[in-house]
């Protein structure tokens, strides 16, 4: 018993250290970006910054640190990571609910960009610049940086490691929105703190329930991948090229019906992640009938029952002051940065 506390506070402070080393690596990948920006064109500095970020400082060193300093193997790392086989028909529903989230993602932005104008925020002016031509290389680059990598290697930092790590000391609803919490302050940029911290909700709330990062990452993909074409269709006039506009003419003399439009794609995405958090349920159930109390072999590296791994409300860890120290340096970090992009309208 003290030996599996001992184990997650071990787990602890390694989550802090990468939760430290992701704030503190992405702000000075910004502040590099930003100096060599008049050095290298768009795509490049895109490409440079993107693959800093998210390969290194989100999947490497973070598996790094895991493996190091829990002294786990290469299949430990990601089964405590909650790399896991996920259902086939979990994964399909994931879909639907990957185009409700971007749907929604639209108004909450919506909403908080009138909100951050009203604090007195100034948007920076001028936005992301195509070439003339199409090129159906460049969009699928832009999906590659957008819904590949962040999918994959964000969902991997924030929903992985530190989500079992949170879920070993927190009960669920907290663990729910201190990953929110994370990933909302990670990004570091006013404008998508907020919009940012509900998704988190939402994904590490999906982890928990289906026991499994894919669909996180499926959802995550589909969310960002869905968004980065919409804005070439529309530059490109591709199909769906004209959604944004629609959008913009039913905000302007439908509102309501804009709303309550936009409150049915919340309704139909609330009903598809409880048919998730169901079909989970009975797989579980399904599958510890199957293994009729079997031992099986834990994140912490223990023969114990499944009952009792990190992701379930037994023998939480209670963090001391000491356990806090990286969460609170990320912690300064972010609000400091995130702050900034507000002050000086980043």
């Amino acid at each position: 018993m003290e030996e599996l506390l001992r184990k997650r506070q071990i787990q602890f402070r390694a989550a802090g250290a990468v939760m430290f080393c992701v704030a503190a690596g992405l702000s000075v990948a910004r502040i590099l970006s930003t100096l060599t920006s008049d050095k290298l064109s768009a795509t490049l500095s895109d490409v440079v910054f993107t693959l800093t970020t998210q390969v290194v400082f989100l999947l490497i060193i973070p598996f790094l640190i895991y493996k190091f300093s829990l002294k786990k193997s290469f299949t430990g790392v990601m089964r405590f990571s909650s790399v896991r086989k996920p259902d086939l028909f979990v994964m399909l529903l994931c879909v639907p609910l990957g185009v409700c989230c971007l749907i929604v993602t639209m108004g909450v932005s919506t909403v908080w960009a009138v909100f951050l104008e009203l604090l007195g925020y100034n948007y920076p002016s001028g936005g992301s610049s195509y070439p003339e031509t199409f090129s159906v290389w460049l969009l699928l680059l832009n999906i590659v940086l957008t819904g590949v990598l962040p999918g994959v290697c964000e969902e991997f930092a924030n929903r992985g490691g530190f989500l079992t790590t949170m879920r070993g000391s927190f009960n669920e609803a907290q663990t729910i929105v201190i990953c929110g919490l994370a990933f909302g302050l990670f990004h570091q940029n006013v404008t998508q703190v907020f919009y940012t911290f509900l998704f988190g909700m939402l994904m590490a709330a999906l982890v928990i329930k289906t026991k499994s990062l894919f669909p996180a990452m499926l959802v995550h993909f589909l969310n960002n991948s869905l968004s980065v074409y919409l804005d070439f269709a529309s530059a490109y006039s591709l199909p769906l090229g004209g959604f944004f506009d629609m959008v913009n003419y039913l905000l302007a003399n439908y509102f309501i019906v804009a709303v309550i439009l936009w409150l049915a794609v919340i309704g139909i995405g609330v009903g598809i992640f409880i048919l998730i958090v169901r079909l989970s349920s009975k797989n579980a159930a399904k599958n510890r009938d199957k293994e009729n109390g079997v031992k099986i072999v834990a994140a912490e590296g223990e023969q114990i029952a499944e009952e009792t791994l990190p992701l379930e409300d037994t023998l939480l860890y209670k963090p001391v002051a000491r356990d806090w120290a990286f969460y609170v340096g990320a912690l300064v970090i972010t609000i400091i940065t995130t702050f900034c992009t507000f002050y000086w309208g980043l």
